[in-house]
């Protein structure tokens, strides 16, 4: 069964070399991690119109198809951020259930991916997406 990593990623951008995560949390001190990236998938995410324009489905299949992507490319650990929480205005609270949700179903059907971790950029996020990580997974029937 795949982990989940929800790291705080203040004023990081990823490249195709690496992705430097600082977490400056409440602790006095710096914590660096470097996560080593072999390869970058890219998707573009929904821009918030209210939820009437299919956001939320937009956004569940940038995580769906970016976790096939990595399946069929034998990638065992991927890094996200809060895809459309930023410039395109989608709530923190919506996305980070559509991004946790989506990627447990995902691995839930193929073992392959190891680790998921959700690389993020402020303490909101870090927050909506820590309470959504540590809630009871729930299978539909």
């Amino acid at each position: 069964m795949a982990r989940f990593i929800a790291l705080l990623v203040p004023n990081c951008s990823p490249n195709a070399k690496h992705w430097v995560a600082v977490n400056l949390g409440k602790q006095k001190s710096l914590a660096a991690i470097v996560l080593p990236a072999r390869f970058v998938i890219h998707t573009v995410g929904p821009v918030w119109h209210g939820g009437k324009r299919g956001e939320s489905e937009t956004l569940a299949n940038c995580y769906r198809n970016s976790l096939q992507v990595a399946v069929e490319n034998g990638i065992k650990t991927l890094a996200f951020p809060a895809i459309s929480c930023g410039a395109y205005g989608y709530p923190i609270e919506g996305a980070a259930k559509i991004a946790v949700k989506t990627t447990r179903e995902s691995l839930a059907n193929d073992s392959m991916i190891e680790k998921v971790i959700f690389a993020l950029f402020s303490e909101d996020l870090y927050q909506a997406y820590q309470i959504i990580v540590a809630a009871p997974y729930e299978r539909r029937n």
